[in-house]
């Protein structure tokens, strides 16, 4: 679903000014990183960036009240960029085991995986299990993260060479409509993105994991770079934008209807303060 310092050099940032606090400047410039592939970012065909991820960090940082520079580039980009602390927000993403010693993860929101497989490779009776076990099936994923597969599942994968590693999402739903692959997970966003959008659900059989454990999306806010108190205030900004109904209203634009459920404000668990 993406080396940071690369893309410091080959592009200059990308500056936003966002409304100060009250009367009061802000002089602090938060760096904020994302993956730069739809749909979480893009730029349509008016030539606005925009995306699922994008408007949601772009509206975190907003509230923050102060200017921010964004950080677009790869996931292993972004990961090396944060794990050497030039990064002060990533998101949306998954949990990040490699993330995990150098940020506080606060979840935006979650949402069931998807199995996505070729329909020239399913069988009637296949299942997730099954297509999993099946030798003959060859996974998309992104080179340095998960992507929706559980970490057991990619060990075992990569055991049995059936894991073939892309830059992004859009390489791993190329892959997958080439038949280099015949299977990836996904979640709503991804698939009417790259399925729906494109006309080409007809080709793929999607099979929601309705046993696994729904997977958690948000935000990483540097340890090093953010205080306790920074940290404090930004989980209360990722709350509330959930909670007044901020998000729904953005994840409108790019989710089909019957998924705007995992969006709604409801009642998580409290984000707005430090465990």
């Amino acid at each position: 679903m993406l080396s940071l310092l690369v893309s410091f050099v080959l592009s200059f940032p990308v500056y936003a000014q966002v409304k100060l606090r009250g009367n009061l400047p802000c002089e602090k410039r938060y760096v904020l990183a994302f993956l730069d592939a739809a749909p979480g970012f893009y730029k349509n065909e008016k030539g606005i960036k925009e995306g699922s991820s994008y408007d949601i960090l772009m509206e975190v940082g907003r509230r923050l009240g102060c200017k921010v520079s964004e950080e677009p580039g790869s996931y292993s980009a972004i990961l090396d960029g944060f794990v050497r602390h030039r990064v002060d927000i990533t998101g949306l993403t998954t949990k990040s085991p490699k993330m995990e010693n150098f940020g506080e993860f606060v979840e935006m929101y979650r949402v069931p995986r998807s199995l996505v497989v070729r329909k020239d490779s399913f069988g009637v009776n296949d299942s997730i299990e099954s297509i999993l076990k099946n030798p003959k099936i060859t996974f998309a994923g992104i080179i340095g993260g998960l992507f929706f597969i559980k970490e057991s599942e990619k060990e075992q994968l990569f055991k049995e060479r059936r894991l073939r590693e892309v830059p992004g999402p859009q390489e791993v739903f190329n892959a997958l409509s080439e038949g280099r692959v015949q299977a990836t997970f996904s979640s709503p966003a991804f698939t009417a993105y790259y399925l729906k959008r494109q006309n080409k659900l007809a080709q793929f059989k999607i099979i929601p994991d309705e046993k696994g454990e729904w997977q958690s999306l948000g935000f990483y806010l540097s340890i090093k770079r953010l205080s306790k108190e920074e940290r404090q205030r930004v989980r209360a900004i990722i709350s509330n934008v959930r909670q007044d109904g901020t998000l729904l209203e953005i994840e409108k634009k790019y989710v089909n209807p019957a998924d705007y459920i995992y969006y709604e404000p409801v009642a998580l668990k409290d984000v707005s303060h430090i465990e």
